[in-house]
């Protein structure tokens, strides 16, 4: 009633802002029913699979994870390509609700139709590029890791050792070698 007398009333300067709030609300709740639904319930599946070393329930669970991982790169792509602004976040729900039921099975039709007839013909190509991209991967990310490391610790006004000599009450800006 109340959305109803917001979408209706005609003072337009409170509309957009409530509009707002209420898209943020539905965003929140679905989040959380994204992790409850998509996360934390497959998660318990597949311990309890694991522990009673029930194989069918373990391809089932590996086959929701192997597709909820290519989705998830599929959804940052398309998220740093800004391609998919307006989607309703209940899309998301109803995607996990699908892809969770076995009775369902929409973590196995996705695999079946898509992922595993592209992994089929190019297999060999991903294991070449993996490795191929492998060692300058980690070495970015080490090389990255390291400078980040360097600017936590030593940035001259910032730093972890600067705060430790203000705390002591000494001149922090003593060279250090590493």
């Amino acid at each position: 009633m109340i959305l109803y007398y917001y979408l209706t009333s005609h003072h337009h300067y409170a509309r957009p802002m409530y509009l707002l709030e209420v898209l943020e609300v539905r965003r929140s709740i679905c989040y959380v029913l994204y992790s409850i639904l998509g996360i934390a319930l497959p998660a318990l599946r597949t311990a309890r699979a694991i522990s009673e070393r029930n194989s069918e329930l373990m391809k089932e669970q590996l086959t929701y994870w192997t597709v909820l991982s290519i989705l998830g790169m599929i959804e940052l792509l398309c998220g740093l390509l800004r391609l998919y602004q307006n989607t309703a976040p209940e899309f998301r729900v109803m995607l996990i609700l699908w892809l969770t039921q076995p009775e369902w099975g929409g973590s196995l039709q996705i695999y079946t139709l898509f992922i595993r007839p592209v992994f089929e013909v190019y297999e060999d190509d991903i294991d070449k590029s993996v490795e191929k991209y492998r060692g300058k991967f980690w070495t970015l990310v080490l090389r990255q890791l390291k400078k980040l490391a360097w600017h936590i610790a030593f940035e001259e006004e910032d730093g972890i050792v600067a705060g430790l000599m203000a705390f002591l009450g000494q001149d922090h800006r003593i060279p250090v070698i590493l």
